[in-house]
C-alpha cells in the first residue's frame, strides 16, 4: 500500500502537508549498547500554499502554555487511510517561515512553513508511547492517558477526495436547437452525462456515532434528491451534486477553509462549527465540517457553502454554532447561554440571507417557474421567521445592518416584490 498523501488534522482544520517527519530513538553508551528507554522525537510538519498564511499558527506559538492534540493521517492512492499518527497535548516549540524570492519567476510555491511539535504522548497505528506525564505524582499508564486531551475523531481527507475525483468529460452543447461541439465559455455549463442514478459520493460515509450529537443543528435546511445530469439540471444546480462539474472544486474550497464534507445517507444538510474551551475561556479545540446527504442537489451544497462564508468572512470565525466547556479530560458540557455563539435569532438572519442569495442565483440561471415558486415559498417562510426574531429586541436590526448591510438590496432583487425589510422600521412579518 503506497502512501500518496499526508494531512495534518488539528485545531479543527484539515491541512495538506508538503512534508512530515516523526521518529523515535534510543540513547547508546560508549560501547553502542542501546538504552531500554525509547524516546519520542519532534513531529516536524512542512506546509505550503494557503495554510501558510493562516494566523492560527502564530497564535498557537505565541501562547507558551497552549497544548493541542491532533492527527497526521497518511492516505494511499485510493483515498484509504494507510497510517495514523495521533499526538496528545503537544506544544508548538518551533515555527519557521521561509520565503523564496524566485517563486515569482518559477511559478512555484514561494513560501513554506515549518512547524515542530513536542507531544506528551503519541500513538502510531494503535501503538502508544509516552514522553512525559501530565500528572506530577506517580500513577499508572491508563490514568495518565485519561488525563490527556483527546483529539477529535479523524475525518476523511476532503483535499485528497477532490484531487482523486474523476474529471467529467466535455460533451456537446446546444446552440439554436442544433448540436455542436465546442468549449463552453465561463459560467456556461454544458456537460451532459448519461447517468440516471445518483453517483456514489467520492467520500466514505462516516459512522454518525463518530460525530458529536447536535441537539438542534443550526444553519440547517432541507435538501432534495438531485436530478440526472442534463445541460438544464447542471445549469440550474438541480443535478446530483456529485455529477456537477464544479463539485470537486467546491469541495476542495470548503476543505481549504477548514470545513470538510461528512456524507450521510439521511437527515438534513447543515454546517457545524464547534468550539471547546477551558474554564479560563481559552480555546482548546475547534471542529468544523459540513454535513451533506449523498445524492442531494448541487444547489443544496451551494446553500451550505454560503453558510460557511457567513461564519468565516462575516463573523471572522468567532461565532461558533455550538460551544462546550471542558470540565475534565473526558467530560464536556454545552454552554447554551454563552455570549459568543450563534443564537437562534442570528441563525434566522443567516438563513434568510442565504435564501435571498439562492433565489437570486436560480433566477440568474434561468430556473423554471416551478423551481422559483418552490424556492420563493422557502424564502417567504425564512423571512417571516426572520421578521419575528428581529422584532423581539430593538438592538437586533443594528446587528443585521452591521453584518448584512446588503440585505435590502438583495430583497429588492426579488421581482416584482417590494423590499422585504426596511432598516430602522419594525418588521411586521409577511412578504410584500
Amino acid at each position: 500500500m503506497s502512501i500518496l498523501y499526508a494531512e495534518l488534522q488539528v485545531l479543527g482544520r484539515q491541512v495538506p502537508c508538503a512534508q512530515v517527519t516523526f521518529s523515535f530513538r534510543q540513547a547508546v553508551d560508549l560501547w553502542g549498547r542501546p538504552s531500554s528507554i525509547v524516546r519520542i522525537e519532534l513531529l516536524k510538519v512542512t506546509l505550503t500554499g494557503e495554510p501558510v498564511g493562516w494566523g492560527i499558527w502564530e497564535e498557537l506559538k505565541f501562547d507558551a502554555f497552549r497544548r493541542v492534540s491532533g492527527w497526521v493521517l497518511y492516505f494511499d492512492a485510493e483515498g484509504r487511510t494507510a497510517k495514523r499518527y495521533a499526538f496528545y497535548n503537544a506544544a508548538l516549540i518551533e515555527l519557521t517561515f521561509h520565503y523564496d524570492g524566485k517563486g515569482l519567476t518559477s511559478r512555484q510555491a514561494a513560501t513554506h512553513l515549518e512547524l515542530h511539535f513536542s507531544p506528551a504522548t503519541v500513538e502510531v497505528d494503535g501503538q502508544r508511547l509516552e514522553a512525559h506525564s501530565l500528572i506530577p505524582w506517580e500513577t499508572d499508564l491508563p490514568t495518565r492517558f485519561r488525563a490527556l486531551t483527546k483529539p477529535a475523531d479523524p475525518l476523511p481527507s476532503a483535499h485528497l477526495a477532490a484531487l482523486l475525483a474523476p474529471l467529467k468529460p466535455k460533451a456537446a452543447e446546444f446552440d439554436m436547437g442544433r448540436l455542436r461541439q465546442g468549449i463552453p465559455p465561463a459560467r456556461e455549463v454544458t456537460t451532459k452525462l448519461p447517468a440516471t442514478q445518483p453517483a456514489a459520493p467520492i467520500f466514505p460515509t462516516l459512522d454518525p456515532a463518530l460525530l458529536r450529537a447536535q441537539p438542534a443543528p443550526k444553519m440547517r435546511t432541507g435538501a432534495e434528491a438531485g436530478l440526472p445530469a442534463t445541460p438544464d439540471s447542471i445549469r440550474t444546480g438541480e443535478v446530483v451534486m456529485e455529477q456537477h462539474p464544479d463539485y470537486p472544486a467546491l469541495v476542495q474550497h470548503l476543505a481549504q477553509r477548514g470545513y470538510p464534507l461528512v456524507v450521510n445517507d439521511k437527515g438534513a444538510p447543515h454546517v457545524v462549527f464547534e468550539r471547546v474551551c477551558n474554564e479560563q475561556g481559552n480555546t482548546l479545540q475547534e471542529t468544523k465540517y459540513v454535513v451533506v446527504i449523498a445524492g442531494m442537489r448541487f444547489l443544496d451544497l451551494e446553500h451550505e457553502a454560503d453558510h460557511v462564508e457567513q461564519l468565516e468572512d462575516r463573523f471572522g470565525g468567532e461565532l461558533p454554532s455550538t460551544k462546550y466547556l471542558q470540565l475534565t479530560p473526558s467530560d464536556k458540557v454545552e454552554m447554551k447561554t454563552a455570549p459568543d455563539i450563534l443564537r437562534d435569532w442570528q441563525d434566522a438572519v443567516t438563513e434568510y440571507h442565504v435564501r435571498l442569495l439562492e433565489y437570486r442565483r436560480l433566477a440568474e440561471r434561468g430556473g423554471a417557474a416551478s423551481l422559483l415558486a418552490k424556492h420563493f415559498k422557502g424564502l417567504k417562510d425564512a423571512y417571516e421567521n426572520y421578521s419575528y426574531e428581529i422584532a423581539k429586541q430593538h438592538k437586533r436590526p443594528a446587528w443585521v445592518a452591521k453584518h448584512f448591510p446588503e440585505l435590502d438590496t438583495l430583497a429588492n432583487q426579488v421581482p416584482p416584490h417590494k423590499p422585504l425589510l426596511k432598516r430602522g422600521n419594525r418588521p411586521t412579518g409577511g412578504l410584500r
